[in-house]
C-alpha cells in the first residue's frame, strides 16, 4: 500500500454534452528519433509523469519512464480514476459534479513498439513463496488491457513518450452506458466535439490530471425527457 500512495495519479475528467452526430476527424504527426527532438517545441509539464502539450496538434502525450530488461519493460504501479468536474444537471441521471470513480490499480507494459496499461487481476492471488505456484495463479486467471499506445519515442534512460489524446478524450465514465439503461436514447462518443482543455493539463510530484470536454451524439431522436429537460439542444425530433 505505501508504493500505490508514493505512485497515486489521477487522471481523466470527462464534461459530458449532448447533440447531434458529425463525423471525427484526426491529425497524425511525424516520429523524431528522440524523446527531446519529439517535444522541443510542446510545451512541457514535469511530475509523477511528464506530460507535453502540443498546441499546434491539440494532442496530450505522457512521459513514463520503464524500466526491466531488454525484452520486457514496465512502469511502477500507479492508481487510476476518473471523475465528473460538470455534472448534466439531473438528478434523475445521477451523473453529478465531482463524481470520482473507484482507484484502479494499473502499470504500463511495453511489447516492442507498442505499450499496454495493464490492470493486474488482484483478486486471485498466491500465498506461497514457490514461483512455479506463483506463476500458476497469475496464468489461471487474466488480467485487463485497459489501452494500447504507440511508442512515439524514447529517452537514453528508457523513458516512452505516448500520444495519450485518445485514452483522455473518451467516455471513461461509461456515460452511454448510463443513458442507454435508463432509457434516453441511443448516443456514441463523437471525437470530433471533443477535445482536452489545455489549461487542466496538470502534473504534479504524485499524481497528474488530464480535463477534457467530451461529446456524446445522439444517433436518432432523443426520446428520454432526463436529456431533454437539462439540456440546451437535444434535437429531439423524428
Amino acid at each position: 500500500m505505501p508504493n500505490l500512495l508514493k505512485f497515486l495519479a489521477l487522471s481523466m475528467m470527462s464534461l459530458s454534452l449532448f447533440a447531434q452526430t458529425e463525423g471525427p476527424g484526426k491529425a497524425d504527426a511525424k516520429t523524431p528519433q528522440t524523446l527531446a527532438q519529439r517535444t522541443e517545441a510542446m510545451q512541457h509539464k514535469p511530475g509523477l509523469l511528464g506530460l507535453d502539450w502540443d498546441a499546434k496538434a491539440g494532442k496530450v502525450f505522457l512521459e513514463v519512464p520503464m524500466s526491466g530488461n531488454a525484452s520486457h519493460t514496465r512502469s511502477d504501479e500507479l492508481l487510476y480514476t476518473s471523475s465528473l468536474p460538470h455534472g448534466t444537471g439531473s438528478n434523475d441521471l445521477g451523473l453529478d459534479r465531482g463524481q470520482v470513480s473507484e482507484g484502479r490499480v494499473v502499470r504500463f507494459e511495453r511489447n516492442g513498439p507498442k505499450v499496454l496499461l495493464i490492470e493486474p487481476n488482484d483478486h486471485f492471488r498466491s500465498s506461497a513463496t514457490d514461483a512455479a505456484e506463483q506463476a500458476s495463479v497469475h496464468e489461471s486467471f487474466a488480467d485487463s488491457v485497459m489501452w494500447g499506445f504507440k511508442v512515439e519515442a524514447e529517452a537514453p534512460d528508457g523513458t516512452v513518450l505516448l500520444d495519450a489524446t485518445d485514452f483522455f478524450v473518451r467516455d471513461s465514465r461509461g456515460v452511454v452506458e448510463v443513458l442507454s439503461r435508463l432509457q434516453q436514447g441511443t448516443f456514441h462518443f463523437d471525437a470530433s466535439r471533443s477535445a482536452v482543455v489545455p489549461e487542466e493539463i496538470k502534473a504534479f510530484p504524485k499524481n497528474v490530471v488530464v480535463e477534457s470536454i467530451v461529446t456524446l451524439a445522439s444517433d436518432g431522436p432523443v426520446r428520454g425527457r432526463f436529456v431533454r429537460d437539462v439540456t440546451p439542444d437535444p434535437h429531439d425530433r423524428a
